[in-house]
């Protein structure tokens, strides 16, 4: 009788361990970034009173053991790494990936892979635009030559924001700061579109200064940026890209391991000002009354 109730709790058990091996992850991270650091203990927090288990990884190259379902990278090289150096059948959720970036990698695999897009989506920003500033304010971009591969997302978010935008492209550094002048001319406000030959550490700060002097409102999009002198933007904080991942996260497992989706855009956002530029421009922003709008506008998308 022993004997069977010994072999009942060895095979309870197996079962236990393999049904723990179908919800289990594998995080992998740069442990030197601190804002990587933030997102992958709030995964870990978020995910502590779930049946999910979660592993972590600081090497670049995919770990081998211990078993799981789902690899989720942090950052754009360790998804580079990760579609380099994983089986086919391995699922991977990437965060913090710019959407150009993700333009680049897409087709370039078979991997079962999805992304967590860093970038707030374009209707989002011209929203935040139409509330702060009217919906008959004119708003001028300047694309390089990564970024103008979304021109036509910006123009059908345009569309259907009922938003005014002027398009201006800068082949290479040399046109950056005649097409800028032009642009401030010709617009009332400038949306900031990442882009390395347009927006760097070389060129954000004339960017921000010729505009400042021309009192024309850039719109950032990064906390960082908007602390250098942009007007207000939207970004995510680390804890709300944790928030969104966890979301995907236990939707991926609640999909019979499935995404829904190949990319998500962000949920979760903040609204940040800049109040001495907003002050210096005379501008009055009630951001309490535009972010309500905005998440309510957020939960329909």
């Amino acid at each position: 009788m022993n004997f069977v109730i010994l072999i009942f709790f060895c095979s309870l058990l197996t079962t236990f361990q393999a049904q723990a091996r179908e919800q289990a992850i594998m995080i992998s991270f740069d442990q030197d970034k601190k804002y990587s650091n933030i997102i992958t203990q709030n995964i870990i927090n978020n995910l502590a009173d779930s049946d999910i288990r979660v592993f972590t990884n600081n090497k670049t190259k995919d770990p081998i053991e211990p078993e799981y379902n789902l690899l989720v990278t942090v950052g754009s090289q360790y998804a580079i790494n990760a579609l380099n150096n994983t089986e086919n059948s391995t699922p991977i959720l990437s965060l913090l990936i710019p959407e150009l970036t993700a333009l680049q990698l897409e087709n370039k695999h078979n991997k079962v892979w999805a992304t967590q897009i860093i970038d707030q989506p374009y209707k989002r920003q011209l929203s935040l635009i139409k509330h702060v500033f009217g919906k008959k304010a004119k708003v001028g971009i300047l694309l390089g030559p990564s970024s103008s591969k979304i021109k036509k997302k910006i123009i059908q978010a345009a569309s259907e924001t009922n938003i005014k935008v002027n398009f201006k492209i800068v082949d290479n550094a040399d046109q950056l700061i005649p097409s800028l002048k032009e642009t401030i001319r010709l617009n009332d406000v400038l949306l900031a579109i990442p882009d390395p030959v347009v927006y760097n550490k070389n060129s954000i700060r004339g960017i921000l200064l010729l505009s400042y002097r021309n009192k024309t409102p850039v719109i950032g999009f990064s906390k960082s940026y908007i602390k250098a002198g942009a007007t207000t933007g939207l970004y995510s904080t680390p804890e709300q890209i944790a928030n969104d991942a966890t979301n995907h996260i236990k939707q991926f497992f609640k999909n019979n391991k499935n995404f829904d989706k190949n990319r998500y855009y962000p949920k979760n956002f903040s609204i940040d000002i800049n109040q001495r530029v907003a002050d210096s421009l005379r501008l009055n922003i009630e951001i309490k009354n535009v972010n309500q709008k905005l998440n309510r506008e957020a939960k329909s998308e």
